[in-house]
């Protein structure tokens, strides 16, 4: 009973090791987007060795309050309009370049 014990702490132990060892990647990466009510939130924690780039794009984003005084009442009468279009976020890994790494500025002879 013993050894079998002793094998499954041995077990834990490698799978405990494989993800709580100091060397290993560590990566988290969080976003909170807030805009006019809109609110959008993401978080990842990953242990990749791949580097990954996080991307936030909004290309269009307006708010407009038009407010005009109405006669004979006691509010002016207001429109309020939001333009959110095409919001993105994107989590991608980056891939090495197809000759290496190559710096800005270098050029490749052949």
């Amino acid at each position: 009973m013993e050894n079998r014990l002793s094998r499954i702490r041995n077990k834990i132990k490698k799978i405990w090791n494989r993800y709580n060892s100091p060397n290993k990647h560590k990566t988290k990466d969080h976003i909170d987007l807030s805009l006019w009510g809109l609110n959008l939130s993401v978080t990842r924690e990953t242990t990749s060795e791949v580097p990954s780039e996080l991307t936030v794009v909004v290309p269009r984003a307006e708010f407009r309050h038009d407010c005009k005084p109405d006669e004979g009442v006691a509010q002016d009468a207001c429109d309020t309009e939001v333009i959110l279009n095409s919001i993105t976020i994107v989590i991608a890994p980056r891939h090495p370049t197809e000759h290496g790494t190559a710096s800005h500025g270098s050029s490749r002879q052949g």
